[in-house]
């Protein structure tokens, strides 16, 4: 909770608010839809690397507008995008994600496995050189 409450977002491609593009490594990006939209083939895998990485929310390009259930579909399964708010009282525009593969049965769906963040495995340093042994820091007159 205290991540997400705290989260400063920032932007890539589209200012929306007082999002800010400062050049400091981002933890959470708001971005629209339709900037995933617009994503070349070439670069995709780049933008599901990063998007891996970064907590994401998108909106549509006018955030009074629902994001369309095919837009949601494409951000969601191909780019991995973390959110997309619904306007909840909206039924027709909304009613997708309320059917039964989606909110109507599960309070949470994860996102497909490749699209998942990958913990890397606990490195395990080797045995150090016996000749780099500080005695810890003693210094030892020299026999002679």
């Amino acid at each position: 909770m205290d991540f997400l409450t705290n989260l400063r977002l920032l932007y890539t491609q589209t200012k929306l608010g007082v999002t800010e593009n400062d050049g400091a490594a981002p933890f959470g990006i708001l971005e629209t839809a339709e900037d995933y939209m617009i994503v070349p083939p070439d670069r995709s895998d780049e933008v599901v690397e990063a998007t891996k990485l970064r907590w994401t929310i998108c909106f549509s390009q006018d955030p009074s507008a629902p994001v369309t259930q095919d837009t949601y579909n494409k951000i969601t399964s191909t780019y991995g995008v973390h959110c997309v708010p619904i306007m909840l009282f909206d039924t027709d525009a909304s009613a997708f994600m309320f059917t039964d593969d989606k909110f109507k049965t599960y309070s949470f769906i994860p996102k497909p496995e490749p699209l998942r963040y990958i913990k890397p495995p606990v490195v395990i340093p080797a045995e150090p050189n016996p000749s780099t042994d500080a005695k810890q820091g003693l210094l030892r007159a020299p026999t002679v």
